[in-house]
């Protein structure tokens, strides 16, 4: 690939991403973790796998907003990009895409969740104030799970129909 075809997909998707997030929508109902795990097969380079998802939440959040729990949130979609890129050799094909998008939802849920927990007052800090945390949080892993398994789903389909077999195959 190109780097001026790179650059014009890497812009395309940003802006995809920030678009995502900034139109009212329902929460947590956005591509970015669906494009996190497909960024390392869209761009083989590790760094501009994890910068896509991340200058995409940098310029939304602009938009929408700076808030104390980003650093949780990027850590948590660096991990799902992380992860697809040391898998994207296996040989799970379809069954990874559903694991990975299954994996990254639970790692978002898990980890924004316990960084809303230890850095607010809303929650006791004890073990029951952290699950009170989770509980509360479950509508909307309901809507990240169904979103992200939505935009990989759509992904991998275009990916196939655009031909892209070399990269398909590590699917």
């Amino acid at each position: 690939m190109t780097v001026k075809k790179t650059a014009l997909g890497m812009f395309a998707l940003i802006s995809f991403l920030v678009a995502s997030r900034v139109i009212p929508h329902p929460p947590n109902f956005t591509p970015v973790l669906a494009v996190a795990i497909f960024a390392p097969y869209f761009f083989r380079e590790l760094a501009v796998a994890v910068a896509l998802p991340l200058t995409a939440m940098v310029l939304a959040d602009l938009i929408i907003g700076m808030h104390s729990y980003m650093l949780w949130v990027y850590a948590a979609v660096t991990s799902s990009t992380l992860i697809s890129y040391v898998l994207r050799y296996t040989d799970l094909h379809l069954f990874r895409v559903g694991a990975l998008s299954f994996g990254s939802c639970l790692i978002f849920f898990l980890v924004t969740n316990f960084g809303v927990w230890l850095g607010s007052d809303f929650y006791p800090q004890t073990v029951e104030g952290l699950i009170a945390c989770y509980v509360a949080a479950l509508p909307f892993f309901g809507n990240t799970l169904v979103s992200t398994v939505a935009f990989s789903g759509l992904f991998y389909g275009l990916m196939r129909m655009a031909g892209q077999q070399d990269r398909i195959t590590q699917l």
